[in-house]
């Protein structure tokens, strides 16, 4: 006694595939009804989930495909967690890496942020004591020619 094709416990891909086989509905219209792209109905057909976003994602996608098939949820979703089946991509926690400007930066960084300072004080110098030093300057010429 053999065991055929079908008697072996179908994966999520699979059953989802041949359930919208059967309902007779295209991969575009289930795309279009799930609002997914049929890129992304190929992928979970084929299991290919590494060309999906993260597992959350994919479960939904699981979950909202087999009840617009009919299909019992909670069985398409324990195929999709059965051993063996591929993972969806796993997520890894983010971490910041230390800012680090080295030594190489310090010195450059320095000379740009004390000329920045001396800019500045030279500017502020000019709108303060420039107006004032050209008017005394013109003042003086006046004295020393006697013509006010």
């Amino acid at each position: 006694m053999g065991k055929d094709a079908d008697s072996d416990p179908l994966s999520a891909g699979p059953m989802l595939r041949e359930a919208r086989e059967k309902s007779g509905l295209s991969v575009f219209e289930v795309a279009e009804k799930l609002h997914l792209t049929e890129h992304y109905v190929h992928a979970l057909e084929s299991e290919d989930y590494e060309k999906l976003p993260s597992e959350v994602y994919v479960k939904g996608y699981i979950k909202s495909y087999a009840l617009l098939l009919d299909l019992d949820e909670e069985q398409v979703m324990g195929a999709y967690r059965q051993p063996g089946a591929p993972a969806a991509g796993e997520i890894s926690p983010l971490r910041a890496a230390p800012v680090s400007f080295g030594r190489k930066w310090t010195l450059p960084l320095l000379l740009v942020l004390l000329a920045g300072a001396l800019a500045a004080a030279a500017w502020w110098a000019f709108q303060a004591f420039g107006a004032a030093a050209g008017f005394l300057a013109a003042g003086a010429s006046k004295r020393e020619t006697g013509k006010f």
